[in-house]
């Protein structure tokens, strides 16, 4: 990978793509599905500025095929690009009190399972699940390869954090009663080899819990490239049902849970109340926000000044435009726990 300056903007440029076989069934044989642009503040920084999304024509996985190569996406998690840190600070530090109830929701499934004992948080990020299952009584270690994000959690959280992919860590076998990846399975580039260190660092009676995008989800399907997660620099693969369960099998798991993350809870009660409130929240009212506020500020300006805090959490007109978001979904996120085979 070479790295070039590129006009007055001084903007990096990583070299370099490849093409991948299925992580899954390890067949060459795909169809496109569509192309799909970079962000804004990525343009002009890798070898392409849109990238094709194709659909493995043997199991049904999608993915982005070619993709950055492994050198520029390692280099990409520096987050060292313009604009880079104004992407985080909205997706994980701004909106931590907004996450704070579903990461409770997490850490009471898995005491379902398990209530104690040593917790890995695979690409731990800003850390803050770790705080949350610290509290709750578990052993916490967090591993993660971005240095902004190490660099927090050590030195703000005190959390411990293995740098490096997990596999170069060289943990102890059998050493983890619980192993947690949320958000992340769709960001690595060989998921499959982390599904089985996972399975070799796993007490016998572990869990592993896995969440990630639906790309199943009727929605996903419907808005296809302009569906909210498509993100071809970050988000290689886009799972389904059917593909992770796949994928986990492959990696010596059987699923003994499968749900919804975003409405999952510990009785099926609860988690049928937060389906009906995510109904509310997902399709009502974001639709009033996209589709009726929004345009309506743009008439009167006036409208966007305001600031309301309430328990602690701070809202504007731009935190609710974020997070209302451009499209309406609904529950396009899958929990899955599962032991090993």
């Amino acid at each position: 990978m070479t790295e070039t300056i590129i006009g007055l903007g001084a903007t990096k440029r990583y070299n370099g793509l490849e093409h991948p076989n299925c992580c899954i069934c390890g067949s060459t044989n795909y169809t496109s599905l569509f192309i799909a642009p970079v962000q804004e503040h990525q343009k002009g920084v890798f070898d392409l500025d849109s990238f094709p999304i194709v659909k493995c024509n043997q199991c049904d996985l999608i993915f982005v095929n070619p993709r950055i190569s492994a050198e520029a996406n390692n280099k990409y998690y520096e987050f060292s690009l313009p604009h880079d840190r104004e992407f985080l600070d909205k997706h994980f530090f701004e909106t931590y009190p907004i996450h704070k109830n579903r990461l409770n929701r997490y850490i009471k499934l898995i005491n379902k399972y398990k209530k104690t004992g040593r917790l890995l948080d695979v690409g731990c990020g800003n850390g803050y699940f770790l705080t949350r299952a610290s509290a709750s009584g578990f052993q916490v270690e967090g591993q993660e390869i971005s240095p902004l994000f190490i660099n927090y959690c050590r030195n703000e959280l005190g959390l411990i954090v293995h740098s490096e992919e997990l596999v170069a860590n060289n943990l102890e076998t059998g050493s983890y009663d619980v192993i947690t990846l949320f958000d992340v399975i769709e960001h690595v580039y060989q998921p499959d080899e982390l599904l089985m260190e996972c399975n070799r660092l796993l007490k016998s009676d572990g869990i592993l819990v896995v969440t990630t995008h639906d790309a199943g989800n009727f929605l996903a399907k419907l808005y296809r490239d302009n569906w909210h997660m498509i993100y071809p620099i970050g988000h290689v693969y886009y799972f389904s049902q059917k593909t992770l369960r796949s994928l986990l099998h492959k990696a010596g798991f059987q699923e003994k849970y499968h749900g919804l993350a975003y409405i999952a809870d510990e009785t099926w009660y609860k988690t049928l109340f937060n389906y009906l409130v995510s109904i509310m929240k997902s399709i009502i009212l974001r639709s009033m926000i996209i589709y009726i506020y929004k345009p309506q500020t743009k008439i009167f300006p006036f409208l966007t000044r305001w600031r309301i805090e309430i328990g602690g959490l701070s809202m504007d007109h731009q935190k609710l435009l974020f997070l209302a978001g451009t499209q309406v979904n609904l529950n396009d996120e899958i929990l899955s726990i599962s032991k090993q085979s």
